[in-house]
Formats: C-alpha cells, structure tokens, sequence
C-alpha cells in the first residue's frame, strides 16, 4: 500500500514510465522484496547490484550525503559506463534511470529506481533533489510498514533464503 501511493503521488509530480520499489534489510543492506507492476525483470539486476563495480548501486547512495542519483546526470550524458545501462535498461528502451536509497537515522530501510524512457527528457537536478529529500519519510514509511507486517509473515520450509556469508 505506501509503495501504490507513493508511487501515485510521485507521478504527479515526477514522470516516469517504470519504478521498481524495494524493502531493504538494513543490517545487511540486501534487498529482501521487488515492488511494483512495472519493475524490470531481469536475472542480471541481483549479480550487478552486488556482484560489480558499477554507478549508483542503492548501497553506495545509502552512505552518501545525498541518496539519490541520476545515472545521465552522474555519467555526464554517458550511461553507457553503467554496465546496467548497458546490459539491462538500454535493450528494455530505458534512457534513465533514477536511484534513491531511504535512510533514517542512518538506517536503511527501502529504496527505488525509477525509469524514464527516451520519450522523456534526462531526470533533471531538481527532481533527483526532490526525491532525495522524500529520502527520510519514505525511510521511516518503510520501517513502520516492515514492521506492522512484521507479525504476519509465515514460515515455509519450502521458500527461498538468503545466507550471508561474510562481506
């Protein structure tokens, strides 16, 4: 539900063609769901957000001083210096994307990336600020909502885990 509003909202005044949305562990910093109708599926997306070096994975932004970026605005109008750029986002017709990590009190709680096709200008200055200042709010929406849900989650011996091993 706070993903669907958010999502409403920001529509109105941001335009974007997808969004994918994300609860966050923050004692790992490993993602642990994918929200969205509109997120891009990809098996690659996992193995480049951990498994490379590449621009604006939502871990290095949760640690920056500012949480949000915009992969044409960091790569001076070159995405394709972003292996994401170029092996996921550019043959699905993405031409930017958005990313902004959701920290509170140095915890991260969620993030997203945001999606503009080549129909749409490059996510300006302003509107990478302005998500970045939602950066708290939205923080705290996804810790709240985690942990209201928190009780509701069941067990399944027969569903995917994560197991982290060192760093």
């Amino acid at each position: 539900a706070l993903v669907a509003r958010a999502e409403r909202l920001l529509r109105t005044v941001i335009p974007f063609d997808r969004a994918c949305w994300h609860n966050v562990d923050p004692a790992t910093s490993m993602l642990t769901s994918v929200m969205g109708d509109s997120a891009p599926s990809n098996p690659l997306l996992p193995i480049l957000e951990y498994g490379t070096q590449d621009l604006n994975h939502y871990a290095d932004l949760a640690r920056a001083h500012i949480t949000a970026a915009g992969l044409r605005e960091v790569t001076r109008g070159m995405p394709d210096r972003s292996r994401r750029y170029r092996e996921v986002l550019e043959p699905m017709h993405i031409a930017d994307e958005l990313t902004a990590a959701f920290v509170t009190d140095s915890a991260f709680w969620g993030c997203a990336r945001l999606y503009r096709s080549a129909d749409w200008p490059p996510f300006d200055p302003v509107e990478i600020a302005f998500i970045a200042s939602l950066a708290g709010p939205l923080a705290e929406g996804f810790r709240t909502a985690l942990i209201a849900t928190g009780t509701a989650v069941q067990y399944s011996p027969d569903e995917p885990g994560v197991v982290v091993l060192d760093d």
